[in-house]
């Protein structure tokens, strides 16, 4: 297990272990069922890198939890999203099927769910919205973190994953 801490913009799923533990820093994006659904029969000309499977809550203007959702739900969407907008990296809770991972070469990473206060404290910036119609909690949100996590490497690009040693 290694402790790393990386910036978003060198993200590289190659260099990155089943058991890792990875603290982010620049721009991720919110994605949340309705909007998966939506980007997929829409098209938008931006790469999505990192998504957080996460729906904010907030209070005063600013967030207050954005802890992870389940990211399972939305296996089938992300097998397109993969290819269609660049994903490198999927945060969320929960697992997902290996093969979604190994087939693209990314890597899945846990945030703990009950942690959404804590995941707030890293989140500095929210840098733009997409989907807005989709209501507060489904639209996407790009979103500048420091120091995000920890967060667990739980499945690495070759399939290796965490759950099979628990």
């Amino acid at each position: 297990m290694r402790k790393l801490n990386i910036r978003v913009d060198e993200f590289n799923p190659k260099e990155l272990s089943a058991g890792d533990v990875i603290y982010l820093t620049g721009i991720i994006y919110t994605l949340r069922d309705k909007a998966c659904k939506r980007l997929l029969e829409e098209s938008h000309g931006f790469e999505l890198n990192i998504v957080y499977n996460a729906g904010p809550i907030f209070k005063g203007g600013r967030i207050l939890s954005i802890g992870p959702t389940t990211t399972s739900r939305m296996e089938n969407y992300l097998r397109k999203l993969i290819k269609k907008y660049n994903i490198r990296g999927i945060i969320g809770k929960g697992g997902i099927g290996k093969d979604i991972i190994r087939e693209n070469g990314i890597c899945y990473m846990l945030f703990t769910g009950g942690a959404g206060s804590l995941a707030a404290k890293y989140v500095k910036k929210i840098c733009g919205t997409f989907l807005d119609e989709l209501g507060e909690a489904e639209r996407v949100y790009k979103i500048y973190v420091e120091n995000f996590g920890p967060l667990i490497v739980a499945i690495d690009r070759n399939g290796n994953s965490i759950f099979r040693q628990v």
